[in-house]
């Protein structure tokens, strides 16, 4: 079904229930029960031209009801180690970084994260890192191209005097030494299929400081994964540093076995069900909008490829790009950056406790109230969402996070508690759906990313860092991938909320509304819950 027809056959079945119209399917055939005064001959004749597709919609309906309960059984199975091969399946996430590396001639997607030492052993943290390589395989994995199909490949591990490089900069200003740092993260590019795809410095500061500093390309890494290395990198320094053994524990799985375990999920007929019934929830809050944006994914991919050919050839062609990378050259953006305060983010925390959900969950209802316009009846934001589902994946190194897309439709008689309430169900209820990337939505129903999905919201949390300056400011840093992406970190003493925003659709003074609007709901949330939503939303 195109996404037009979708489209129409959810508005035909949304009018008809408005009309007290109970539309069902028997037997293969459509039944219509209603009041003969209720059927205007028009609407008749416009179900009968669209029964086919109606037919279609009710029974995508009926077999995800059926299909979900063998999917559930399917994720709760074990999960096997796949034997030893030359090469192995990949995961969406890195396809899409491999083919963008491969289209631009570059890749620096990356992650970073610092360890710090006082009198460091180099002896001591070198036996640490080898025993990090020998212990997560993504670390030691590349990628290929093999007549179209992406895999990557893990080597064996071999310790190398060149693991770490060691840096003097004992003698620089501590200015100086964070602009070097923030330089490499920015510049450095990783080659996909040659590797290493890992970089590991340490840099002797003055006192007898040292850091390390841990750099790897996003396509092996997310969030967990360096929050999982630093732990690792602590205990084992401390073990050897003692002279005893490794205190991990072996791991059970790697990524090349997740990858092999989502991609049965997602190409069973179950997860195909669950993958349409996805397309149809979009297609339904698309469907409230207005039709007049005609704005096409493959068009501007087309036009990006088509642009850097004329500086970087490659062979990658659109059908193998499309579905799978998001943009190669996102429109130009800025970032705005506000704070919540201590004694408001206290206020929060403890709303989040009363209403039984998280810090996230009550910063993600605050962010869909802000984005809600009068003409749009519904808000799509896209949210990080972790696989790490099985207890095995709880300790491996990968891309284990997929961005999922939620619906959410705003009733403005409902109260803040209601409306955080149906929040946080939604967000349960659309975890069925997480295992599945946006690209390949983008693709089906051909619309843009700011157009499926024009927020996306995080939340991280950075315990000990410590808010010195709480006065807004702007900065040119930013993307225009999203109309607004808003990263919430919660620190030691507040929030910090960073908004990037595509200033071909927001201005600084819109940005600015948005933003203080953002801090005027979450202070007046916390005084009362039981506000409406409509009091909040049209106070000026």
């Amino acid at each position: 079904m195109t996404h037009f027809k979708a489209v129409k056959v959810i508005s035909l079945l949304r009018e008809a229930r408005e009309k007290n119209i109970l539309i069902s399917r028997e037997d293969n055939d459509l039944k219509i029960r209603c009041k003969k005064e209720l059927m205007s001959q028009g609407f008749l004749e416009t179900l009968k031209r669209y029964k086919n597709d109606i037919l279609s919609y009710l029974i995508l309906s009926e077999k995800w009801k059926n299909a979900k309960s063998p999917l559930l059984k399917i994720i709760a199975s074990p999960v096997q180690p796949i034997e030893k091969q030359s090469h192995y399946d990949t995961m969406h996430q890195q396809e899409k970084e491999y083919l963008r590396f491969l289209i631009t001639g570059k890749n620096t997607s990356n992650a970073q994260f610092t360890v710090y030492f006082k009198n460091l052993k180099k002896g001591v943290l070198e036996d640490a890192l080898s025993s990090i390589f020998q212990r997560h395989e993504s670390l030691r994995t590349t990628f290929i191209n093999i007549y179209g199909d992406v895999r990557q490949v893990v080597h064996e591990y071999k310790r190398s005097k060149d693991e770490i490089s060691y840096i003097d900069l004992s003698a620089m200003e501590e200015k100086e030494i964070i602009e070097i740092a923030t330089k490499e993260l920015n510049a450095y590019s990783f080659d996909l299929e040659r590797g290493p795809l890992v970089s590991v410095k340490v840099i002797q500061l003055p006192q007898d400081i040292s850091v390390l500093v841990f750099t790897m390309n996003h396509v092996i890494s997310d969030g967990e994964s360096i929050e999982i290395l630093k732990r690792e990198i602590d205990m084992l320094y401390s073990a050897y540093l003692e002279k005893g053994k490794n205190p991990l524990p072996p791991l059970k799985l790697q990524y090349k076995d997740y990858s092999n375990w989502i991609n049965m999920i997602t190409n069973s007929e179950e997860g195909k069900i669950c993958w349409d019934l996805y397309k149809q929830m979009i297609s339904e809050s698309l469907s409230k909008e207005r039709e007049d944006d005609k704005r096409s994914y493959r068009s501007g991919l087309e036009r990006e490829m088509r642009a850097i050919s004329k500086e970087n050839s490659s062979n990658v062609c659109i059908d193998a790009a499309y579905g799978k990378v998001v943009t190669l050259t996102p429109e130009a953006g800025a970032m705005y950056t506000i704070f919540v305060d201590e004694r408001c983010c206290n206020k929060l925390k403890g709303l989040s406790v009363v209403c039984n959900v998280s810090l996230f969950t009550i910063l993600i209802s605050a962010f869909a109230s802000v984005f809600y316009r009068k003409n749009r009846k519904s808000v799509r934001l896209s949210i990080p969402f972790s696989t790490r589902v099985v207890e095995e994946f709880q300790c491996i190194i990968g891309w284990l996070t997929q961005d999922l897309i939620i619906c959410i439709d705003i009733e403005e008689d409902m109260s803040v508690m209601e409306f955080i309430e149906v929040i946080n169900n939604i967000i349960w209820e659309s975890s069925d759906f997480r295992f599945y990337p946006h690209e390949r939505i983008m693709k089906d129903l051909d619309v843009p990313l700011n157009l499926l999905a024009p927020g996306y919201i995080n939340f991280l949390k950075k315990p000990n860092y410590v808010i010195g300056d709480f006065h807004s400011f702007h900065s040119t840093h930013g993307k225009g991938i999203f109309d607004i992406k808003c990263i919430a970190s919660e620190c030691k003493n507040g929030i910090v909320i960073e908004m990037q925003y595509n200033i071909n659709k927001y201005c600084r003074n819109e940005i600015e509304q948005i933003g203080h609007k953002l801090l005027s709901i979450l202070e007046k949330i916390t005084i009362d819950h039981g506000l409406s939503l409509k009091s909040i939303l049209t106070e000026k």
